[in-house]
């Protein structure tokens, strides 16, 4: 893949928070990353994601996992609708040596940032999207 220009976004939480929870409909433009954890679901819409170099198709109901220092972006021709978690790194510096972190930091070479409905754990995380909202 060839090498594409970048923003470091700040994302500024609420006073008090440290998750942070909402819709995004509107295109993204760039290439970013943050110094947040994020996940996000899929609610409707289709196209490609780009997360760390790699190219996923996005399907409703999606889930993916992305860590503080991969850029990514969704790039689609039709609105794609998604719910995004995005945990501050307040959180996730004192939860570090949690196991339920480890998809975001400990990686093997096939690691893949999308997880589908068919997968294990599909279920759990997608109830947890759901009383998140």
């Amino acid at each position: 893949m060839e090498r594409m220009d970048y923003r470091h976004e700040e994302f500024q939480f609420e006073e008090g928070s440290r998750i942070q929870v909402f819709d995004v409909a509107k295109k993204q433009e760039t290439l970013h990353c943050h110094d947040c954890l994020e996940l996000n679901r899929i609610e409707s819409g289709t196209g490609n994601y780009i997360i760390g170099g790699k190219v996923y198709e996005i399907c409703p109901g999606d889930i993916f996992v992305i860590n503080n220092r991969e850029r990514h972006l969704a790039v689609h021709k039709e609105p794609v609708r998604m719910t995004v978690i995005l945990f501050s790194s307040e959180v996730w510096k004192d939860w570090y040596n949690q196991d339920y972190l480890k998809p975001f930091f400990q990686r093997t070479e096939d690691f893949s940032n999308q997880i589908r409905k068919k997968e294990e754990g599909y279920d759990k995380l997608d109830q947890t999207f759901s009383s998140l909202k």
